[in-house]
């Protein structure tokens, strides 16, 4: 088992029969579940009526119980061996039409040993491992074992152990399954609720460990599928300094991607973020030229000459024509239905005028 498990949780500032070595600061650790434990709560509600709901206490059990184990792990990799003060906290989020549960552990890294130095230390000990703890364990090892090979299949029993024991490690081999699509003899993404699922899990991953995850998929030569964008939208992913090495692409179709994401918010902004919209809008007033080229023809029965200019597809168009008449496509090359720079630059102009105006203890350049 990993050794992270073995570090200490005490409510209280000190152990009785043991000291303090070391202080290490604060620690935290958060679990956002996403809209899954609300409609199984609600499920669950012909329980409540008996007594307590053993379905609602198994599923907060288990969400207390990763967060606890988050909070471990932010110990342990500080050399820590116990978290003192240990304090954990229940919030309601709620957002986009979706209702949301934040659990967060916090309390004081530290190295405690035994008062008697010749006694037994904590880091010695062994914490028993419960049936359920150990039956996880080995579900989780069959799982990873088949997504490694490439033979994981997102289905329902899937789809509820990542989801309930909050297995980050399966992120990545989901975004490989997003981005190749279902296999042969797989059901589909509509069969196995795909999207929502996908949606819901990523909701619940660090930031940090999602953005490293979702942002090659976007930079990569291949399209990415459309619920990549879903998730970044959804999860509030986007990320100004990812969207800036889009843009900064030698690819006109790659950098395109920055636009669609541009169009969506971030979860919050700060002072060095208006900077960063300010250098995006620069970006964008030069990254996309002209894609389309001119040609002259002389008109029938005349000296005269008429020009028009010719779409990346190769139709012909006039000059006052501002998509091409054929294929839709503009003079830079966008489609009808594409995010363009003439829509986005003015909502991120708009954005950065607001956030001086929310930040006004900054001196902006003029």
């Amino acid at each position: 088992m990993n050794r992270y498990k073995e570090i200490l949780l005490s409510t209280t500032s000190s152990l009785e029969g043991w000291k303090v070595k070391d202080y290490y600061g604060p620690v935290s650790a958060q679990i956002v579940a996403g809209t899954g434990i609300f409609s199984d709560i609600a499920a669950s509600l012909s329980d409540i009526f008996g007594g307590r709901s053993e379905s609602y206490r198994k599923q907060l059990s288990a969400i207390n119980k990763e967060v606890l184990n988050g909070l471990r792990r932010e110990a342990f990799d500080l050399g820590a061996n116990c978290v003192i003060g240990l304090r954990v906290d229940h919030d309601e989020l709620s957002g986009k039409g979706k209702q949301m549960l934040m659990v967060t552990a916090s309390g004081t890294a530290v190295f405690i040993q035994k008062v008697d130095a010749g006694d037994k230390g904590v880091d010695e000990m062994s914490i028993p491992v419960s049936a359920d703890e150990l039956e996880t364990e080995i579900t989780r090892s069959s799982l990873l074992r088949l997504a490694r090979n490439s033979e994981l299949v997102w289905n329902e029993t899937t789809w509820s152990f990542v989801t309930k024991h909050r297995a980050f490690e399966f992120v990545e081999f989901l975004i490989r399954r997003i981005v190749s699509g279902p296999v042969q003899g797989e059901p589909s993404d509509e069969q196995t609720g795909l999207r929502d699922n996908a949606i819901d899990f990523m909701c619940s991953v660090p930031r940090d460990m999602a953005i490293e995850h979702i942002y090659p998929v976007v930079i990569a030569e291949r399209t990415p599928p459309r619920l990549i964008y879903e998730i970044i939208s959804e999860a509030s992913l986007i990320d100004l300094e990812q969207v800036r090495r889009i843009l900064a692409m030698p690819n006109a179709a790659i950098q395109k991607r920055a636009l669609r994401i541009l169009d969506g918010h971030l979860p919050s902004y700060t002072e060095p973020d208006v900077r960063l919209l300010e250098k995006l809008v620069a970006a964008l007033k030069t990254a996309f030229a002209e894609t389309c080229s001119y040609q002259k023809k002389k008109k029938m029965l005349s000296s005269k000459s008429e020009e028009f200019w010719i779409c990346e597809a190769g139709h012909q168009n006039h000059l006052d024509d501002i998509t091409c008449q054929q294929c839709g496509i503009d003079r830079n090359g966008f489609r009808s239905d594409e995010p363009k720079p003439s829509s986005i630059i003015p909502l991120l102009m708009a954005r950065v005028k607001a956030l001086k105006t929310l930040f006004p203890s900054v001196m902006w350049e003029k």
